[in-house]
């Protein structure tokens, strides 16, 4: 049985390109998105072409906790996590409204924090 590794916010860019690493070292790999589903599904479709392992993709939005419970009941146990999602305001630093700034945190603090907390119900001696 192979290993599994979920890479939050995995359907392009870093979390993609980690998530066929992942798959190249023979990891069963959890592809997460929110908004890119259909990138989700070419890249299920690559590992899936390219690579001798199992690839599934997880719709989840890791501020809702809910949804978070939800995945991480989906998918089991985990041997490793890669709290990779995050969320960029493009605006200057001056110009930043306070809603803008809070949903930065809410995503790549809060969303961390809560998908780091239910991984680790399903990990024995997995790595964050």
């Amino acid at each position: 049985m192979n290993k599994k590794v979920l890479v939050t916010g995995s359907a392009k860019g870093l979390g993609a390109a980690l998530i066929k690493k992942f798959a190249s070292f023979g990891y069963d790999v959890y592809i997460n998105y929110l908004n890119s589903k259909d990138l989700a599904i070419n890249l299920k479709k690559y590992i899936d072409s390219n690579y001798n392992v199992n690839s599934y993709i997880v719709k989840s939005d890791i501020t809702d906790e809910e949804e978070v419970q939800k995945m991480f009941a989906s998918i089991g146990n985990i041997d490793v996590l890669v709290n990779n999602a995050a969320f960029s305001q493009d605006s200057s630093f001056l110009a930043k409204t306070k809603n803008e700034f809070m949903k930065v945190l809410e995503v790549n603090v809060y969303g961390s924090f809560l998908v780091t907390k239910y991984a680790s119900k399903y990990m024995n001696d997995g790595i964050i």
